[in-house]
């Protein structure tokens, strides 16, 4: 395949796996599971059919119409099918350079972030070492220890349940950071007990997920205001926050020696990934004394802050905006 054609995988295309050839590629081959699109240089760009192809209304026309409920795929013909506005040539070129800059300063953006995190990852071993060698010689504690109350599982929502209330999804704790709008309602057989809505020390864990890489992923509910269920997919586990800090205890669950614990605690049924509480509960790490553990909090504190100027001026959804300008049928002057 020359450089400048687009691929587009016809697997899960809701994840929107695109790329433009780049040219030191230019003669590879793409594996059946991309969708091959060469633009015809008399009718379009490039590079505006590789935005096209990134947009909201391309991935909703290949969701809405992929085929298989546990591997949703679309085929080729269906990718080749969908219609797109296309302006003249010198405009396309116009619009393409606009989004490739955009697209510039958005991935800038990104990888400020990444060094910031990589950066907080750094004082976190300089502080403490690592939590799975402890070269360091601290206590170790299990999690089972750092718990006021035992471990719980969430509420099942149940179709055509007579009870209605707010849920968290698992996209609120398998990112980067706590995502406070990952919130859904959803219908219940019964009411939720009082344990079974997030609390603002419970350390909520991925439980249950087709990608081994999600279980056990964890994160405390930062900036989550209404009273809110969390689902059979997560485990909660209520802290003691006199004993261990929130930022601390993330940090270190996120190491990647913790991470290959987690993976090796999990089992497979029917193709779906899950840990359960026993595995979780004897899960043991170091504890370094908790004024030592504030510090660290306080280092966070400042990359969060660094964090949140970074998304203030919006130049991060840049993009976005102007891709669904673009392809919305607002267009943009």
């Amino acid at each position: 395949m020359p450089s400048g054609d687009v691929l587009v995988s016809t697997v899960r295309p809701n994840l929107n796996a695109v790329a433009i050839v780049p040219d030191y590629l230019d003669g590879a081959t793409a594996s059946t599971g991309f969708a091959v699109l060469r633009p015809d240089p008399a009718k379009v760009d490039p590079r505006y059919l590789y935005h096209w192809v990134r947009s909201p209304e391309f991935v909703g026309q290949m969701t809405r119409r992929a085929t298989g409920a546990s591997y949703p795929a679309v085929t080729d013909r269906v990718v080749r099918e969908s219609k797109l506005p296309v302006p003249p040539l010198p405009e396309q070129r116009r619009i393409a350079a606009v989004l490739d800059k955009a697209d510039a300063i958005r991935r800038k953006r990104r990888e400020s972030i990444r060094l910031l995190d990589e950066l907080l990852r750094s004082a976190f071993l300089e502080m403490f070492g690592d939590p799975v060698t402890n070269e360091k010689g601290r206590g170790v504690v299990s999690l089972a220890e750092l718990l006021t109350e035992p471990l719980r599982n969430g509420l099942s929502p149940a179709k055509g349940g007579a009870v209605v209330a707010q849920v968290l999804t698992l996209t609120a704790i398998t990112g980067a950071h706590f995502e406070s709008t990952a919130v859904k309602t959803a219908s219940f057989s019964h009411a939720a007990r009082r344990d079974q809505f997030v609390g603002p020390d419970d350390f909520l864990i991925c439980r249950g997920n087709g990608n081994l890489k999600l279980i056990g992923r964890a994160k405390f509910p930062h900036g989550l205001a209404a009273p809110t269920v969390f689902p059979d997919t997560m485990i909660a586990a209520r802290i003691d926050r006199s004993r261990v800090e929130q930022t601390y205890l993330e940090t270190a669950w996120g190491m990647p020696g913790l991470r290959r614990a987690l993976e090796r605690g999990a089992r497979t049924t029917s193709g779906i990934h899950k840990i359960n509480q026993k595995v979780l509960a004897s899960l043991c790490f170091p504890l370094p004394p908790i004024e030592q553990q504030k510090r660290y909090t306080l280092i966070a504190a400042r990359a969060t802050d660094l964090r949140e100027k970074f998304f203030s001026d919006g130049t991060d959804h840049l993009y976005d905006s102007l891709v669904q300008r673009t392809f919305g049928g607002e267009g943009f002057g």
